[in-house]
């Protein structure tokens, strides 16, 4: 029955994902764009960092990475990148002439940011050897500092981003837990960890849906140049 929990854990999410995308259609295109953006380049670092070290969860396929992957980062992906739109009733618009980037090139600046935050963390997993626990805190701590360096206006999203996809996956764990008794010590390799356990969930996964969530929250607006504008009263 353990194969069948990481797909469970991580369809879990579409509870939130979908009511979402039905009842938010100015964020359908933001949502589908990170989901799909967190879906297919979440499945490297899953194979060659974190299964390595942090955690190995059986598969439906009895693969390395499966499936659940790809649901688990579409569903993770688009909910961080809008949660702070849906809370606080907020949409975007383009920034146009008001920009804060200072790259006069927006794609300069989106290829300086993807190649940075990309060699932080394969130098610190392979050349350094760091745990990639810590490899992917400082790459996700480095790549924030970027944006918000770039777009100052998106330090309050990113910290909500961060905050709520911890309360979020919260539930998720438990739920895990609940059904599948022993899920911890059977899918995470504990003697690489701190073995700090927060409501039976380990600190260095909180830490990582922190992260993640203060990166991605704001990721939509930046690669796109957008601001977060009130919506209107009547739309309430």
């Amino acid at each position: 029955m353990y194969r069948y929990a990481y797909i469970l854990g991580s369809s879990a999410f579409l509870l939130l994902w979908v009511p979402i995308f039905v009842f938010r259609r100015d964020l359908r295109r933001q949502m589908l764009f990170v989901s799909a953006m967190v879906a297919l380049l979440g499945v490297l670092p899953e194979y060659f960092f974190y299964t390595t070290d942090w955690w190995r969860p059986e598969t439906i396929t009895g693969t390395r990475v499966g499936v659940e992957d790809l649901i688990l980062g579409f569903t993770n992906g688009g909910i961080a990148a809008v949660l702070y739109e849906v809370v606080f009733r907020h949409r975007t618009r383009s920034l146009r002439k008001d920009s804060q980037l200072t790259f006069k090139n927006r794609t300069r600046a989106l290829w300086f940011f993807g190649l940075t935050i990309t060699l932080v963390a394969v130098t610190l997993f392979w050349i350094l050897e760091w745990h990639s626990f810590w490899a992917t805190t400082l790459t996700f701590t480095v790549g924030l500092f970027l944006i918000i360096l770039l777009r100052h206006d998106l330090l309050w999203e990113a910290i909500f981003g961060g905050l709520a996809m911890v309360i979020v996956s919260i539930p998720v764990y438990l739920t895990l837990f609940a059904l599948f008794p022993g899920v911890v010590e059977r899918f995470w390799l504990l003697h690489n960890l701190s073995r700090i356990m927060v409501w039976g969930i380990p600190i260095e996964d909180l830490i990582f849906y922190f992260g993640a969530g203060a990166l991605l929250a704001p990721i939509y607006e930046f690669i796109f140049e957008k601001r977060l504008v009130k919506l209107p009263k009547t739309t309430y």
